[in-house]
């Protein structure tokens, strides 16, 4: 695979996907924990993009098609994954390029390959619930940093001249 595709499809994940893991509760009383990666847009051509190369490395995403009740809003896709040989495959694959979600995925993909080792119709490990709490944990702000009172580094505020 190349190298710019792998690096766009980290971009796209970082800025218009999802990183994450769940716990749910099965209608027969057990419960699972969810490993999941997601791309959500509404640019036909990004999500098209996004499918040739996943495909490209062995995954299948699940495409789904989210009509909006807002006449002003576009109806958008999302390409989900909840199966752990996909995940394993494409964070391999993306996570050099990441940059804002590099240390989410790194903390999932292991999670994963410890997973798939065992056998991923094992009991779950006691250390799945701690994975599921950091993995959430990093998607938040930090308590003492609001949106009003956040100041950003200097170098998003200061002209950057990059070569």
């Amino acid at each position: 695979m190349e190298v710019a595709k792998l690096a766009w499809l980290a971009g796209i994940v970082d800025g218009e996907g999802c990183i994450t893991m769940f716990y749910h509760r099965e209608k027969n009383g057990k419960g699972k924990y969810c490993p999941t990666v997601s791309i959500v847009n509404n640019d036909v051509t990004i999500i098209n993009e996004a499918i040739k190369i996943t495909r490209g490395l062995g995954a299948n995403f699940h495409v789904q098609e989210r009509r909006q009740t807002n006449p002003k809003w576009n109806n958008g896709f999302a390409l989900i994954t909840r199966n752990m040989d996909y995940i394993k495959v494409t964070l391999e694959a993306i996570l050099p390029y990441l940059i804002g979600k590099r240390d989410k995925a790194g903390l999932l993909l292991e999670y994963v390959n410890k997973r798939i080792t065992s056998g991923k119709h094992t009991p779950y490990d006691p250390l799945a619930e701690d994975y599921l709490k950091a993995i959430k944990q990093m998607g938040r702000q930090s308590p003492e940093c609001s949106t009003t009172k956040c100041q950003m580094p200097d170098v998003v505020n200061s002209h950057v001249v990059i070569g």
